[in-house]
């Protein structure tokens, strides 16, 4: 693929993958090359007062997230207060290595801003997109690298590269979710049960019943594999107001509700809600084709794959699906 040299083509850019720059030495570099990975692009400085946070920040990105598929590329750039002084070359891969700063592959000091800004660079600000296939991360505008940590954002990307791309997910376990004290779940770690996934409530007129059966279910079918996921929501009548954390595990406590692993409250309709929910509603619609929760204990059933396969209405009793478990942990 061509160079974008003509300060016109960026705007027909439709991935970083149609452009090419220049690594640190003068080579060109093909951001093809990144197809398959999330990419991390940051303009970085040496002697900002952000540099020494952002320098350990990004190294520990890259340790964390480097196997599973994501890269950094560091473009030198010297337009904020000429705080980029180093040379390309040998010069600046000696200032990041004696900085412990060798996070990601290191390409040619450029301009951000202005009629000399790179292209790759104009990309940023005239897309509108943020797509993980070819991804166009809008720079500061969709991660401000004064808000720090940021390894939960990485966690979504690298296991779900984008919330828009819900549609092209095939099973759950491709989805990360975040548990009820903020810590990031795979969910691949389900591969091979048979899963059960919830919206529930504390105060709604289902929920002393669907505590008590899903209770039931558990007891039953655990040791045979079923896994039950309860997503706290308030979105309806703001029946869930107890917080993540201790007060959330202490309210399924004193229930006698400790039948699954409990997650993070969420939202499940709307553009706030998570990508797992937009999967699963994608999936499989509710009554007359309508994807939306309707209210809280809405149920979906997914098998030893992570694929579902029937959603059940929030009146359901949960000791209906019983037959439909026992296949599907027979299977």
């Amino acid at each position: 693929m061509a160079k974008m040299e003509n300060p016109t083509d960026y705007k027909a850019a439709k991935s970083i993958y149609d452009f090419t720059v220049q690594d640190t030495h003068g080579n060109d570099v093909k951001l093809d090359k990144y197809k398959g990975h999330v990419v991390l692009i940051v303009n970085i400085a040496s002697q900002c007062g952000l540099t020494k946070n952002n320098y350990a920040k990004l190294s520990e990105l890259k340790s964390k997230y480097y196997e599973a598929g994501l890269r950094i590329l560091s473009f030198p750039c010297n337009q904020f207060g000429s705080q980029m002084p180093e040379e390309d070359g040998e010069a600046m891969e000696c200032h990041l290595k004696s900085a412990n700063a060798e996070f990601g592959d290191l390409f040619k000091k450029i301009d951000v801003n202005g009629d000399n800004a790179s292209p790759l660079f104009k990309s940023f600000w005239f897309s509108s997109s943020c797509r993980a296939s070819g991804i166009f991360l809008r720079s500061l505008q969709a991660y401000d690298l004064t808000l720090l940590p940021f390894h939960k954002h990485f966690t979504l990307y690298i296991k779900m590269a984008s919330p828009d791309f819900y549609k092209e997910a095939k099973s759950i376990h491709e989805f990360t979710v975040v548990d009820s004290y903020g810590n990031d779940v795979s969910l691949d770690k389900y591969k091979g049960n048979v899963v059960l996934i919830v919206n529930i409530a504390s105060n709604c007129g289902l929920t002393k019943n669907n505590y008590a059966k899903l209770m039931a279910l558990r007891n039953k079918y655990y040791d045979s594999g079923l896994r039950i996921l309860s997503f706290p929501c308030n979105q309806f009548a703001y029946q869930m107001p107890e917080e993540d954390g201790e007060a959330m595990v202490c309210h399924l406590k004193a229930a006698n509700a400790e039948f699954g692993d409990v997650f993070k409250k969420i939202n499940v309709n709307g553009d706030d809600a998570i990508p797992l929910y937009k999967f699963l509603k994608h999936k499989l619609t509710g009554t007359l084709g309508m994807s939306f929760i309707k209210w809280n204990f809405t149920k979906f059933l997914v098998d030893k794959n992570g694929v579902p396969v029937e959603r059940f209405s929030p009146t359901t009793d949960p000791m209906d699906i019983a037959t439909k478990i026992e296949e599907l942990l027979k299977a």
